[in-house]
Parts: structure tokens; sequence; C-alpha cells
């Protein structure tokens, strides 16, 4: 790929090269872009392009043009990029049938060969298959979860990963990443499993607070180097929960390096999973972990009192999912929680 085309296209729409070098068939998406955008702000643009980057991975991995796919290219390709609500799904169908017509125009290929995505609708998509690999049914199975990852890698000192099992675990309780940087370790009351923080009281479970009582009784853990020599990792003397180790910089994690961690530690352990284990190739997101928790206490909500979820006020809502929803954002959270519902509790 010419590199002076790419580094035109980075300067021209302000966007880093590398996400130029993702999209397949450059130049033909980038011709479409001009012709079926080329009066609308930039900022719009910008979105289409990064859009082309994101599907041009997949392009690239089999080798075809989004006007070349079959519905099972595309069913995969909608999986791959996260679709999971109706509205989502409509709003990249629209940008793909776009430029599907452009290229009808430009006789890249004919009528026919678009009519079948046309006819591709939300219910084709098995969104159950990409739920399972994202979310989790329960606390349990998020522990079993946690089991296998460090099984997997099965360290010389079982304290190595208890910075990232805690973040599972109160993302899982309603805790963001940067609460959960930033929380106190005086805050976690043992005795009644919660944390109270500002004179508010956040549940937890027995396991948890074992979990980082058993944390808290360390001042770090060993790991062996090459050479397989022991090596102490010390943690820095601190008030908060989640410590960092003397041979860091800083005195404190920051939310985006921990759900990083916290993802790839995972990712390269489920992802060598074998075909028929549990957990191959599921994300660890602190996100979807946090999300799975809300859906969880909505449905053990629903359960106790026989109501469904439509019945539910934005407040209600609020208050028993533990996460900030608005008037705007309840159609799209409700939407989520149903599939989750529907995969996990048909």
């Amino acid at each position: 790929m010419n590199s002076d085309i790419i580094s035109m296209y980075s300067e021209k729409y302000g966007l880093y090269p590398y996400i130029f070098k993702s999209i397949y068939n450059l130049s033909l998406k980038m011709k479409s872009i001009d012709n079926l955008y080329g009066n609308e702000e930039l900022i719009s643009r910008k979105s289409i392009v990064r859009f082309f980057s994101t599907v041009g991975k997949y392009e690239n991995e089999i080798g075809k043009d989004l006007y070349e796919f079959n519905r099972v290219n595309m069913e995969n390709l909608f999986i791959r990029i996260n679709v999971i609500t109706k509205q989502t799904f409509e709003n990249r169908k629209h940008i793909i049938k776009n430029y599907m017509d452009w290229c009808v125009d430009h006789k890249y290929m004919t009528i026919s060969d678009e009519q079948w995505f046309i006819d591709f609708v939300y219910e084709d998509l098995f969104i159950s298959d990409f739920i399972k690999l994202r979310y989790f049914k329960s606390f349990d199975e998020l522990l079993n979860g946690i089991k296998s990852i460090v099984d997997y890698y099965s360290p010389v000192d079982k304290h190595r990963f208890d910075i990232y099992i805690i973040a599972y675990c109160l993302s899982w309780f309603g805790f963001s990443a940067k609460e959960i940087c930033k929380l106190p370790a005086k805050c976690v009351d043992y005795k009644n499993n919660c944390v109270i923080l500002n004179g508010m009281k956040r549940s937890l479970n027995e396991e948890t607070c074992s979990f980082i009582r058993k944390y808290m009784n360390t001042d770090g853990y060993n790991t062996k180097n090459a050479g397989y020599e022991y090596i102490d990792r010390l943690y820095k003397q601190s008030d908060l929960l989640i410590r960092t180790l003397v041979s860091k910089d800083g005195n404190y994690w920051k939310p985006a390096d921990l759900q990083t961690q916290c993802s790839r530690i995972a990712t390269d352990a489920t992802e060598k999973f074998k075909a028929n284990e549990p957990f191959r190739c599921h994300k660890f997101n602190l996100k979807d972990i946090y999300i799975s928790g809300c859906f969880y206490r909505i449905y053990k909500y629903l359960c106790k009192t026989g109501k469904s979820i439509d019945q539910l006020t934005v407040s209600e809502l609020r208050q028993i999912s533990l996460k900030s929803i608005t008037s705007m954002s309840k159609a799209n959270f409700v939407s989520n929680y149903k599939n989750w519902a529907s995969t996990f509790y048909a």
C-alpha cells in the first residue's frame, strides 16, 4: 500500500495512518466516501472512515470486499463488530447499504447481487452466541471463568492475579474501573460484606470480601524470571485497595490501564483454550462484567416481584441495577437486557 496515499488521507482527515492501513480496498472505499459524504461535516466523514477501518480487519481476514460478502460473511461481521441491539444493527446496515448502492452505480456489483442484503434483518443474527462470549450469567459463572484463567497460567504464587480478580468481582457489584482504582481499603466492611463509601453502602458477597481480606494480608507476590529464579514483587504502601508494585511508576492504577490489563490476561488465556473447553474466547472486559452484574440484579428483582422490565421506571432501573440510566438510554438498556435474559434464562 502506497505510504504517500495513506499520509495524504491521514492529513486530510486528521486521523492516524494505521486507521487507513486497516481499510480493505482503500482507494475504492475513500472514493465512495468522497462521493457519498463529501458535502457532510468532517466529523461525519471521520466516523465512516473509522467504520471502514473496523470492518476492514475482517475483510482482510477473509480476502473479500463488503460488496462481495454473502450472508454468512455478513452475519460473522456484525457479531465481530459487537452489533447487539437493533438500533446499532440498523445504523451499521445503513452505512453498508449506502456503500453497496454506490458499488451498484459504479458497476462493481449488480442490484440482484445486493438483494439478499436488502432483505437482511436483525433477527438473522445469532445474537446469543455473541452474548455468551461477552457477558456472564451469574457471579458463580464469573468465578468459574476466573478460575479457568488462573489455572491456565498456573502461577508459582496464587496471589499473582489478586488485583485482577478483585477488579473482576467489584465490577460485577457495580463498581466502575475509576471507582475501583480510587477505592480506599478501609471502606471494605468484612463483617457485613459491603463497601461503605461517602456514607453509602454498596453490597458485596462473602466470597469477594474473603478474597479481599486475604489479598490485604499480603505485601506482594512471587514470580519466576527466564532463568527460573524467584523474584519478589512487592506492593507500595498505600491507603488504596488496589496497590501498585514498588517496581512500577506512580502510586495508583489508572482506570484505562486496569481495564486493559484485565482484558489482556484473560484474552491471552481464553484464546488458547481448546474448542470444547468452557470460556474459550470469552471476553473479560470490566465494562461487560459490570453490565452483567447490572442485568443479573434486574433479573433477580423481576423474579422476586413478578414484574416485567417494561414496567420499571428509569429511577427503579437505576436503583436496582446501580447503573446510571437516563430516559434517553433506557430503551437501549432494556433491549440489551432482554437479549441477555433470553440467552441465559430463556
